[in-house]
């Protein structure tokens, strides 16, 4: 009997020593558990907040790729040129406030004029603020943003500077010559109001630096600039055009209080040893219903993005794909789960996505996402243009077991693109190829010739055709630019029906047009050309309620008998053709050397 009262002496203070131990052990996991959701969630705050970010200012900064390349490629732009491709992009982009073009840094082009009148004239370089940015930019010859900076116009804004260098299209040997610069105004309120920062504000402390893209070197130019300095802020780094932006975070709520209360309840219930096992079920049940609330809030946010979220096994076998995948390609998940993902990519892309996986797995250890574009196959067979962004996937011991990413539907920015590059290879006007994209069919045909050997053997040739139409002039002096305008696309039209498909058919600008042909049969196929030519513009043209009547004077020369570059060949040419219209116009004429 005596050791059983010595054990039911001692049981209760031992079975409260124990469920006290237990009790503040976990009080400790828990606290500990709610400090790692915590910052688990405010760094996906602050990474959603990042990623809003770089991704609102890349997409206003890809914006005039295209604007840039016409200027390089011509030297220079009109007005009116100008105004048509920037409006066209500016149609639906809301940050981008205006586009600028700087030739030796003055601002002369702005689009829209209406409200930024006080920038033009502005010159960059010598400006107060916005010069030491330019000079940063001609100094490293790259693209830089700037700011925020106040402007002259009013209001605040990043200032997107991209130096434009002209590169002579015969003489690319030469050093590329600077030509001034191209500057977009990325309004700074509305992409804070754009990626949400008031809402991250209400919850957590925010502050930014890194005026000018210096990170960490930067000004702070938003929040408390406080929070740099505290042990316990979340830093996190912004992309920006050839620099970075530093985020610091910390939540705005104190949760010690949360502790104290948890930590003496767990002492209560090590008093009261009845409640043990209610408390310990309690709070297994509550932390299974908030893991089983993160899970579901995973898949619903995963299950309602409008970009594809992808997970593979280390054989690249898909073994997971968001329900976006099936709304962009139309292909359901069924269909593909299981498959190798480079399967589903255009059969032209899938020998480099190949090299591209087994380098990520391969350098595992780098943890660097590797971020490309690539064609998926659509259900009907057309390619849809993604950006695939994956990284490694990792169990809890740290092992690779896969990939996971996402792939983001940027078909409509291709289309843009190839909309700007069809601009800047084609006359507006008659929608033919104008200069420049002539010269690369020339290019072309002479490599041709020469890697097939067709000129050594004899066996063919180039010709190069000048026209210039006869009585245009009084069609526009007698019903004005607009029937004219009417007159030359019928024109280019009618000069197109008379050609080959690898015929090229090219206005060079106002009533000029040139043919450039390869022939097989002997130098007379271009002048059967010409002729034909000559022939199908004879008939009357319908201006309104009127008819005119128009001929074509055409200058011949051949490649290489009268020069090995196209400028040679359009020079002989336009003598051949004066020639042609001493003669009574309406006719052609080879080049020949004067008497």
């Amino acid at each position: 009997m005596k050791p059983s009262r010595t054990l039911q002496t001692l049981l209760p203070p031992l079975l409260g020593m124990v469920v006290l131990g237990l009790s503040v052990s976990v009080a400790l996991l828990v606290q500990n558990q709610a400090d790692e959701r915590m910052r688990s969630s405010q760094l996906t705050t602050l990474s959603e907040l990042r990623s809003k970010l770089e991704g609102e200012l890349n997409g206003a900064i890809n914006l005039t790729a295209g604007l840039i390349a016409y200027v390089s490629s011509h030297g220079g732009i009109d007005a009116r040129t100008f105004d048509a491709m920037a409006s066209h992009l500016l149609q639906n982009k809301k940050l981008v406030r205006n586009i600028t073009l700087a030739p030796n840094n003055v601002i002369e082009y702005v689009y829209p004029l209406q409200g930024n009148e006080a920038a033009l004239g502005l010159d960059l370089l010598g400006h107060d603020i916005q010069g030491f940015a330019t000079r940063q930019m001609i100094k490293t010859g790259r693209p830089i943003l700037a700011g925020p900076v106040e402007l002259v116009q009013g209001g605040s804004a990043l200032i997107h500077r991209v130096p434009i260098y002209i590169t002579h299209p015969q003489h690319r040997e030469e050093p590329a010559r600077y030509w001034g610069l191209m500057s977009t105004p990325i309004d700074y309120d509305l992409l804070l109001d754009m990626v949400g920062i008031e809402a991250v504000s209400s919850r957590m402390e925010l502050a930014i630096r890194g005026i000018d893209g210096l990170g960490d070197r930067g000004m702070p130019f938003y929040g408390n600039p406080e929070l740099f300095d505290r042990s316990d802020s979340l830093l996190s780094r912004v992309e920006v055009m050839g620099g970075s932006w530093q985020l610091a975070a910390r939540p705005v709520q104190d949760n010690s209080s949360e502790l104290r209360w948890m930590v003496g309840l767990l002492i209560a219930a090590g008093v009261l040893v009845s409640l043990l096992v209610g408390l310990f079920s309690w709070r297994m049940g509550r932390q299974a219903y908030q893991l089983e609330t993160s899970e579901r809030l995973y898949r619903e946010l995963t299950e309602h993005m409008q970009d594809v979220v992808f997970q593979t096994d280390t054989e690249r076998r898909i073994t997971y794909l968001s329900p976006a995948w099936a709304a962009l390609t139309g292909r359901p998940l069924q269909e593909v789960i299981g498959l190798d993902w480079v399967s589903l990519l255009d059969p032209e892309d899938r020998h480099r996505a190949e090299g591209r996986c087994v380098a990520l797995i391969n350098q595992s250890d780098l943890d660097e996402p590797y971020f490309e574009e690539f064609r998926v196959i659509h259900r009907d067979g057309d390619p849809l243009w993604m950006v695939i962004r994956a990284n490694v996937h990792r169990d809890a011991n740290g092992e690779v077991i896969g990939t996971i990413g996402t792939m983001v539907d940027i078909s409509a920015r291709r289309a843009a693109e190839q909309q700007i590059h069809h601009m800047a290879m084609h006359d507006n006007l008659t929608g033919m190829p104008n200069r420049r994209l002539l010269q690369d069919r020339f290019n072309q045909s002479q490599a041709r010739m020469q890697r097939q050997h067709l000129l050594a053997r004899n066996e063919g040739g180039l010709a190069f055709l000048f026209l210039d139409l006869d009585g245009f002039k009084a069609v526009n002096d007698s019903y004005g630019h607009d029937a004219g305008d009417q007159v030359l696309r019928t024109v280019a039209r009618r000069f197109q029906s008379q050609l080959r498909e690898v015929d090229t058919l090219a206005r060079l600008g106002g009533d000029e047009f040139a043919v450039l042909l390869e022939y097989r049969g002997g130098e007379q196929e271009a002048a059967q050309v010409a002729q034909k030519l000559i022939d199908v513009i004879r008939e009357p043209i319908s201006v309104g309620v009127e008819v005119c009547q128009l001929g074509v004077s055409i200058g011949i020369t051949f490649y290489p008998r009268h020069g090995n570059t196209l400028d040679e060949l359009i020079s002989l040419a336009d003598k051949a053709m004066y020639r042609a219209k001493e003669a009574g116009k309406h006719c052609w004429r080879i080049y020949s050397p004067p008497d």
